[in-house]
């Protein structure tokens, strides 16, 4: 995927209908068990928020949840690290086409869930190249969507510290690395900065109506 030319992005080109013709089979499949990921990783995550929390008030009383059946077959991992899992068996050249078949209640999902990869260093270029991808779509969306600034924010914070990582890194492959870098160096200034933009108006909003309050 390093080197290749960008795919034409609904929205930024005319190869709108072009992009959407190549979905297959496999792609809406792909796209159906990442969403079905998603729900499943959301479900456990809540019940094991609500265990530690039952777990704290009423210690040993408590019974540790069973995991769902589809996580105990990839090796009963964690419900974030359980995505990252279904999400690697897409296959490659279809991993963006399955990604556009994503609503956008499913979109801001899959970027929390990335930004907790990015955070403990799995998959960076996978989680980074999604990351861009997504934000390129849903671009407008994404920054209209007040419980997503933050969530941008470390995702920018957490792109540039791992590729940073990976460029110090001896022995990785320094040219593509080279690539993905002037990507995200060129490409963050577009897709962060009106999140940016909408962070400061929203603090002086806050303030301008405290001042109201004195």
């Amino acid at each position: 995927m390093v080197g290749q030319a960008a795919k034409e992005i609904p929205g930024e080109t005319e190869g709108e209908a072009e992009l959407a013709g190549k979905q297959t089979i496999d792609t809406i499949k792909g796209a159906e068990r990442l969403m079905e990921a998603i729900d499943i990783a959301r479900e456990e995550r809540v019940k094991l928020e609500a265990y530690a929390a039952q777990k704290g008030k009423k210690s040993d009383e408590v019974t540790h949840p069973d995991p769902h059946p589809m996580i105990i077959a990839y090796g009963n991992v964690t419900p974030e690290r359980f995505v990252l899992d279904v999400f690697r068996k897409v296959r490659s050249h279809e991993a963006e086409e399955a990604l556009l078949l994503l609503p956008f209640s499913y979109v801001t999902q899959f970027l929390k869930l990335m930004d907790y990869w990015l955070k403990n260093g799995w998959e960076i270029e996978l989680s980074c190249r999604s990351v861009f991808f997504l934000m390129r779509i849903h671009h407008n969306q994404i920054v209209s969507t007040q419980d997503m600034l933050a969530v941008v924010d470390s995702l920018k914070t957490n792109t540039h510290r791992r590729l940073k990582e990976l460029r110090d890194s001896v022995g990785f492959n320094l040219a593509g690395l080279n690539v993905m870098h002037r990507e995200l160096e060129s490409r963050s200034v577009h897709l962060f900065a009106d999140v940016e933009e909408k962070r400061e108006a929203s603090r002086k909003r806050r303030r301008a109506a405290i001042r109201t309050l004195r």
